[in-house]
């Protein structure tokens, strides 16, 4: 898989530190755990508030965190992967460079060896996203420009496989995003990771005919209207659907239009539910979450 050298790195690093601008925070309290590691797949989508996290632990042990919400969040996501007896990181996913998304990472970064980055490789002018890449060069970890057609290897009953960005553009950090597969080699259960992908990228997938098709659909860009449009969601066909935002939230996340396509579904939502976990044995599938939709 290509990766990025350290020249490239150090370029970015030089453009980011002429422009600089500051992410807002949201504060987080931890919930009860979730039950433990059981020997099957457990996909956990972390109540961050406005913002996105997500633990993947595979069958065989593997571990995989895609995205760790902003600055404010990181501690939470610490807590949350040494609730569930995380010691390492064998892949970091940040999907796209705003704070929402990467701010939670740097923490995850401080406390836990990674042993690889996949990122989309499009800077951004904010200090987070230049205290993220400055981390990642100190401690020397692998970076991986992830792009169309690629795949993950973390354990071999499950496969990762990287379906975007197509196309990346500075201007469009969001349709920029990293979007992400995971299924069972042999089995029938499937997650599609979206990041904040919006309608313009859902649309490339459909033009080339790409197969999404998933159980479990994590919503893209908080649920907002500008996402998970009705062709897009007719493709993926989920069972279920996943949005991560925060209560409250100014943006009005999740947007009225967008859960009225995901009516007929089982939606889980961070703001209701708080954690949400999934645990399948790649034929069946079961959901936990930390509190009840009333809270």
């Amino acid at each position: 898989m290509p990766r990025l050298n350290r020249c490239r790195f150090l370029v970015l690093l030089l453009i980011l530190s002429l422009l600089v601008l500051v992410g807002c925070t949201v504060s987080l309290s931890a919930p009860d755990g979730p039950p433990g590691p059981d020997g099957r797949l457990a996909v956990h989508f972390i109540d961050v508030g406005q913002g996105d996290a997500a633990l993947v632990q595979t069958p065989s042990g593997g571990t995989v965190i895609i995205d760790g919400g902003d600055r404010a969040a990181g501690k939470k996501v610490v807590e949350y992967l040494r609730k569930q007896g995380v010691d390492t990181i064998d892949v970091m996913v940040s999907t796209h460079p705003h704070a929402d998304h990467i701010g939670g990472l740097i923490t995850v970064l401080e406390r836990f060896p990674v042993k690889k980055v996949v990122d989309p490789g499009v800077p951004h002018t904010t200090q987070t996203y230049e205290e993220y890449l400055t981390l990642l060069l100190k401690k020397d970890v692998e970076f991986i420009e992830g792009g169309h057609g690629m795949e993950i290897e973390v354990d071999p009953v499950i496969t990762l496989e990287i379906y975007g960005p197509v196309e990346v553009s500075e201007e469009d950090l969001n349709n920029s995003s990293i979007v992400i597969r995971l299924a069972y080699v042999n089995g029938d259960f499937s997650v599609l990771f979206t990041g904040d992908m919006m309608e313009e990228a859902e649309k490339t997938f459909c033009d080339l005919n790409v197969d999404v098709r998933s159980t479990v659909l994590k919503v893209g860009h908080h649920g907002s209207r500008a996402s998970t449009s009705k062709e897009f969601l007719q493709r993926v066909s989920p069972e279920a659907a996943v949005i991560s935002s925060g209560a409250g939230n100014s943006y009005g996340h999740p947007h009225p239009e967008t859960l009225q396509r995901l009516s007929g579904l089982s939606v889980y939502r961070t703001d209701r539910h708080g954690d949400v976990v999934i645990r399948s044995d790649g034929r069946t599938y079961k959901v936990w979450t930390s509190r009840n939709e009333n809270g």
